[in-house]
């Protein structure tokens, strides 16, 4: 699917998730106040923590779009990533924060009403899986748009698990169970959302990709016709979609017009790999190359 395909559906579907999630979260701070759960405003907070995600993500989107200029030369591509590790970042501090409330709960419980408690739950869990349903297809080409639906599809668990205490509550009178499942969703929702804050800085600090082994890839394109080594290798990824490569490439002695059909070959082997923004620096044999290392 083109790219500007994508960003129209990414818009599209992060505005009418923001209006649903808005919503949802004014409903479930007020059934909390009703209720006295701690567990609904939980959810009530991560709705909202929901909605100035989409936010962010809405904005990333948007600002990623912006052409390339004389001083930003790889344009704006990156705003996604950084959008996606300040959403992230948030919610792991909202984790943190009902971690420890949770814990004073658990010794000092408090009266729940069961019943609006279970009505609001059922509520916040039909959105956020109509809102997960939306995102569900961008979410496969944009890490930004993850992690939005990393909040959504978090959220919808955690309403389905305050709908069972809820019911635990209203069957059996454990009120204890309100802060536990806040303290179960709280652990949850952290780790979900570390591995987005790990994935982000990857790309922010140019790691190379998974899923490609350099050593290897470096070896089979030295095999090549006429090409001795490779070496100032560099593979990082833009953003979600593009993953560029550097390298110098030294071959035996040839005409500059000779080279083509060598970075032919090369870059059809980087296709396979998904790698489609190359940079090759061709060399002689007997050249010293006088770039620094790295």
């Amino acid at each position: 699917m083109p790219m500007e395909h994508v960003h129209d559906l990414c818009s599209k579907s992060l505005l009418a998730v923001m209006a649903l999630n808005f919503g949802i979260t004014w409903i479930e701070f007020a059934g909390a106040a009703v209720s006295g759960s701690l567990a609904l405003f939980s959810d009530g907070l991560h709705n909202l923590s929901d909605v100035m995600a989409i936010l962010i993500s809405y904005a990333g989107v948007r600002w990623s779009e912006r052409p390339r200029s004389e001083r930003y030369t790889y344009g704006y591509k990156r705003a996604e990533i950084l959008a996606a590790l300040f959403n992230a970042a948030i919610l792991i501090l909202i984790c943190l924060y009902l971690l420890f409330t949770s814990i004073g709960r658990l010794f000092r419980p408090e009266p729940i009403t069961g019943a609006i408690m279970l009505t609001v739950a059922v509520v916040g869990l039909v959105a956020n899986l109509a809102g997960a349903a939306l995102l569900r297809k961008p979410s496969q080409a944009s890490l930004n748009m993850r992690s939005a639906y990393f909040h959504l599809y978090s959220d919808a668990a955690a309403s389905l698990a305050v709908i069972f205490g809820a019911l635990g509550i209203l069957l059996f009178h454990i009120t204890w169970l309100d802060a536990a499942l806040t303290l179960v969703i709280s652990i949850f929702l952290f780790i979900q959302n570390w591995s987005i804050i790990a994935e982000s800085l990857e790309v922010i600090m140019m790691a190379s990709p998974k899923g490609i082994d350099v050593h290897k890839l470096v070896q089979r394109l030295a095999t090549l016709p006429r090409v001795i080594d490779l070496h100032h290798i560099h593979v990082w990824r833009l953003n979600d979609s593009e993953t560029h490569l550097e390298a110098h490439v030294r071959v035996q002695d040839m005409t500059l017009s000779e080279t083509i059909g060598i970075q032919t070959k090369i870059k059809k082997e980087l296709a396979r790999h998904a790698i489609r923004h190359v940079t090759l620096q061709f060399e002689s044999a007997d050249s010293l190359c006088s770039c620094p290392s790295g």
